[in-house]
């Protein structure tokens, strides 16, 4: 099996030299395993409304030679209202989480995580540049000057979060009925969301930051995962 990356024997080389190096080897039979890079950051469960925001850098540069396998870096979110389930998975999921596989990915797909979603495009948001981004997902602080929920890059607003299979976002506890939006229930069985705790008003929101790509064939591929940390979404 050969493993192509930015420390593969072939160097620096074009885009176009990985491609057809790629397309000839599984033309001949011969597996192909692209290492991608994963995005870097710190681990972090902050509190403080003015903090209260994950982060990350998309490490993009270190995966441009696998241009166009490469394809950005995704978020991957699951809500709880259980703080010891969701820190039951995390267990499940760091054990899984080994560098240059996609073990750890496959395996928070599987307890049911679901990509972060994009207002401005309607679909999964997908990092596709290089530098920090910053992800607030619910509107919290005073009425005149709230921090609004932002995807930011590089400090700048380029986007709105939204939940997996919605049009609105994670504003459960807002005191605007312009942007609160109902909890998870039992009932509507979510597909983001854990419901089977007791713990109420609270949120546990737990979230991954992976890069992504997709072979010749299509195939998903994942790089080990960044664990972003967790936020609390409650009433203020």
């Amino acid at each position: 099996m050969l493993r192509i990356n930015k420390k593969a024997s072939i160097g620096a080389g074009s885009v176009l030299c990985i491609s057809i190096l790629a397309f000839f080897l599984a033309a001949c039979g011969i597996d192909v395993y692209y290492m991608l890079e994963p995005p870097t950051g710190n681990y972090r469960t902050p509190e403080d409304p003015a903090e209260r925001y994950l982060e990350f850098n998309t490490n993009y540069n270190a995966n441009t030679e696998l241009l166009p396998v490469y394809q950005g870096v995704m978020v991957y979110y699951r809500l709880y209202n259980s703080e010891s389930q969701m820190n039951s998975d995390i267990s499940s999921i760091n054990a899984s989480n080994s560098e240059y596989s996609s073990n750890g990915a496959n395996k928070m797909i599987s307890i049911g995580y679901q990509p972060l979603r994009s207002k401005n495009s309607g679909g999964d948001f997908v990092a596709r540049q290089s530098g920090i981004v910053q992800i607030r997902f619910f509107t919290e602080g005073q009425s005149a000057t709230p921090y609004k929920a932002a995807i930011n890059l590089n400090g700048n607003p380029v986007d709105i979060p939204l939940r997996y299979n919605k049009t609105d976002g994670f504003d459960f506890f807002s005191d605007n009925d312009d942007i609160k939006v109902d909890e998870p229930t039992e009932e509507s069985d979510p597909p983001d969301a854990y419901t089977g705790g007791t713990e109420q008003n609270i949120w546990y929101l737990n979230a991954y930051a992976v890069s992504f790509g997709r072979d010749e064939n299509f195939t998903n591929l994942y790089s080990q995962l960044l664990h972003l940390g967790y936020i609390t979404i409650q009433p203020e």
